[in-house]
């Protein structure tokens, strides 16, 4: 009822529209101007070619088509995680060419064209976070014509679904959680499914892993040094003994690798490594001291200076603790750049290769074994990337990798983590970059490698290479649907031979259900569809034409018998207001005897009964009324203007603007009139709600029946062509010429013959009017006269004056009673 009463406004409002600018335009013409034409409005003709618009090619050589508009991005169907996203149109005709100025765009109804970037082809739009789109549903509809005039139309209704980008944790969504969090499409209806779309937004594998604060990756220095530690010029090492003798000493390490023992002497200890320099030290002092035991300790360590070169963040020299590793220089240095190799970073010691380190090791396996210690005078280079290829898609760790050596397609899916479980192998693309002059795409099964190990498609991978790994079809081919009034709908396996009555078995329908007919919703091969009814309860039973065998994709709708509540309600001056369930056949009284009755200040004879169905019908004739007024407006007004042309210049501009004023004015008349007439009121006569029952006044109830009972008023109602109209304290007895001369009698414009009273209870009385007795409630219309008042003017001003001001009251009455 809602979508009807909205789809009725916007045509009244589109007639009214419509008939504004008819008037404008009249009145335009008739003073000799051309009507301005509104911002954004469409021209009245093709514009002339623009930059960046098509040339107009071939015109009246090519027969003209309607040009081809699609809305490219987001796609129709589509479900997006952004509320800003990028909105792409495309446009192109084969016959004289698009002419662009006619572009608009509308995104939910409200007119974007100027927020696009326009070219020949097309139109693009980023979305702000100011003008961001709604959650939920959104439309985008484009229109363009080509220079023949004719238009081309596309629309694209997409989903924004911001929770689908983000966890139950709020955290991103993994391409696992992704592929879990989409549901299948079980349906094959025209409406579009999502087209496949790979996200190219790819970043380099393992660079993130310098992005922390070098703090953070800088050596443990409060660790005990392991056996195989270098002692140095700068190290500290502390000697404890006990036995026989017990004392302990702080030995430096001097700059010539030296320590000085007392009693022992100096100790030659730089070079060797920790357990080296412990052996050293408990062999010499045996030849001093007996019956005594020995622990060397090491005190503070030394630092040492290095070198980071090459493809860094920060290359320059660096001074670590002892115990750094080539990753700590590495992470001081702010790591290689994404210019930079992480598979082939070279420790250089006196201008010697030492090791070489593959970040990739650590990265992928963990393993550090190739995380040499540093020492004072170290070089580490970080040399150019080598080669490389890209995953995207349906892989764990979409990325762009670094190779090293010969690699295949399967060793690039390992390094992405492999691919998902909804990854689709039999078509895996490969892009490629052939002899640096043209891309190309190779279709790869690697399904026939995973099974029994076939190469034939795992093929060798060159630099630049991207591999793109599709999903899967999103669709469900083996089920059927059971839909309705039963325990647990949705979606069920298909097998061959399966019944109506095994999906839809008595366990599985509500008590409330429909049984008598069941509806199979059935696909043609030429894919319309088919509706099959049944009775359940016969295939229950078995019997072979009701006990249907399903087919894939058929969907079985269980309809209920329940009955929707009706009600009416009860306001005003009854002992119990409210709004009360009724059952069929139930009348008036019998609802107002349950409402306890009327209070005792109830003014029966001005009850307002209204109801659902009689309102429909009346604002139906109501809008076609105000339609025939407006056209008859309109044409009042152009055989206006004709009889204008023939008059002087100067008296033709007067005349029409005093036109355009009364139409103006009688045209608001109108919407004002419209909007006070009550529609859906029902004349009826209450009693005591004993004395009803029987009676002609009980009525029948219908749903969304109201009665609202007022108090008893003390005043008559006075409108129209009076002098005063007002509101007159009722006085017993007196006839509605004693109230209207109350109002101060007749204006010089009412139609005293015309004069009518619609009594409280909304019924009217045309006859004998001023010998009527009147009652509290009662309202005294006095229209004005309509006839024309000829006078030796001009013809315009004897036009002007023919409709009164509350002529069209009338017709509006007229039409409803």
């Amino acid at each position: 009822m809602r979508e009807c009463r909205v789809n009725r406004y916007r045509a009244n409002a589109g007639g009214l529209a419509a008939a504004v600018a008819a008037t404008v335009l009249l009145g335009g013409l008739a003073s000799g101007q051309q009507p301005a034409r509104p911002p954004g409005s469409l021209p009245s003709a093709p514009a002339p070619p623009t930059a960046g618009q098509l040339p107009e090619t071939g015109r009246g050589a090519v027969p003209s088509n309607f040009p081809v508009v699609s809305i490219l991005q987001p796609a129709n169907g589509a479900v997006i995680s952004t509320e800003t996203p990028q909105i792409l149109v495309g446009f192109s005709d084969v016959g004289p060419g698009v002419d662009v100025a006619s572009l608009r765009i509308l995104v939910n109804g409200e007119d974007k064209t100027r927020l696009f970037a326009v070219s020949a082809s097309g139109a693009s739009y980023q979305v702000t976070a100011q003008d961001r789109l709604r959650q939920g549903e959104n439309i985008v509809v484009a229109t363009v014509k080509n220079r023949a005039g004719l238009t081309g139309t596309a629309a694209a209704a997409f989903t924004v679904d911001t929770a689908a980008a983000q966890g139950p944790g709020g955290s991103p969504r993994s391409p696992i959680e992704v592929g879990f969090f989409a549901p299948p499409i079980v349906s094959q209806d025209a409406f579009q499914a999502p087209p496949t779309v790979i996200s190219r937004d790819l970043a380099q594998f393992g660079y993130s892993l310098f992005q922390g604060p070098a703090s953070t990756f800088a050596p443990v220095t409060d660790v005990p040094v392991g056996p195989d530690y270098v002692v140095g010029p700068g190290d500290n090492l502390v000697l404890y003994m006990w036995g026989l003798v017990e004392n302990h000493f702080n030995l430096p390490v001097d700059r010539k690798g030296e320590i000085f023992v007392p009693k022992v002497g100096v100790l030659p200890v730089g070079g060797l490594s920790f357990s080296e320099a412990e052996q050293l030290m408990q062999r010499r002092l045996a030849a001093y001291y007996s019956g005594f035991q020995t622990r060397l300790a090491m005190g503070e360590l030394r630092t040492v200076n290095v070198y980071v070169v090459g493809e860094v963040v920060r290359p320059g020299a660096y001074t670590l603790s002892a115990l750094a590793t080539m990753s700590n220089a590495l992470y001081a240095a702010g790591g290689p750049t994404k210019l930079g190799s992480l598979r082939g970073i070279q420790l250089l010691r006196n201008s010697q290769l030492v090791s070489t380190m593959d970040l990739y090791d650590f990265l992928l396996r963990g393993d550090k074994s190739r995380d040499r210690r540093l020492q004072s005078g170290d070089t580490i280079f970080v040399p150019p990337i080598g080669p490389v290829a890209g995953v995207a898609g349906a892989v764990k760790r979409p990325a762009i990798y670094e190779m090293t050596g010969p690699m295949r397609v399967s060793d690039l899916l390992a390094m992405a983590g492999g691919a998902t479980p909804l990854a689709y192998l039999k078509r895996v693309q490969l892009e490629r970059v052939e002899e640096n002059a043209r891309k190309v795409i190779l279709d790869l099964d690697l399904s026939a490698f995973y099974s029994r190990a076939d190469r034939l498609h795992n093929i060798p991978l060159q630099d630049g290479d991207l591999v793109k790994v599709l999903p899967i079809d999103s669709r469900l081919y083996n089920t059927v649907t059971l839909d309705g009034f039963v325990k647990h709908p949705g979606e069920y396996e298909f097998r061959p031979g399966l019944k109506v009555s095994e999906i839809a078995s008595r366990d599985r329908v509500l008590p409330e259900a429909f049984l008598e007919r069941v509806e199979v919703v059935r696909q043609r091969p030429d894919y319309t569809r088919e509706v099959l009814a049944l009775d359940l309860r016969k295939a229950w039973e078995g019997e072979a034409g009701h006990d249907l065998e399903l087919k894939p994709l058929d969907k079985v709708v269980i309809r209920s018998e329940f009955k929707s509540t009706e009600t009416v309600t009860l306001g005003g001056e009854v002992m119990r207001p409210g709004t009360y369930a009724i059952q069929k056949g139930e009348r008036l009284s019998s609802v107002i005897r349950r409402a306890g009755g009327y209070t005792a200040d109830a003014y029966l004879k001005g009850a307002v009964f209204t109801r659902l169905r009689v309102k429909e019908e009346e604002q139906k004739r109501l809008e076609e009324f105000i339609r025939g007024q407006e056209a008859a407006l309109l044409t009042q007004a152009a055989a206006t203007s004709e009889g204008l042309s023939s008059l002087s210049a100067g008296g033709a501009k007067d005349e029409g603007s005093l036109q355009a004023q009364a139409l103006a004015q009688r045209r608001e008349m109108l919407r004002v009139l419209a909007s006070q007439v009550v529609l859906g009121r029902v004349v009826v006569h209450l009693d005591d709600p004993a004395k009803m029952a029987g009676t002609a006044e009980d009525i029948l109830l219908e749903n969304a029946d109201t009665l609202t009972i007022p108090k008893k008023p003390s005043s008559v109602l006075v409108v129209g062509a009076v002098r005063n109209p007002t509101a007159i304290l009722h006085k017993e007895g007196e006839s509605a010429e004693y109230y209207i001369n109350r109002a101060g009698g007749f204006s010089k414009q009412a139609d005293k013959k015309e004069a009518y009273i619609v009594r409280a209870d909304g019924g009217a009385v045309t006859s004998f009017t001023k010998l009527r007795t009147l009652e509290p409630g009662d309202t005294i219309v006095a229209p004005a006269d309509t006839d024309p008042k000829i006078r030796a003017l001009p013809l315009t001003r004897d036009v002007a004056t023919i409709l009164g001001q509350f002529a069209l009251s009338i017709g509006v009455i007229a039409a409803l009673f």
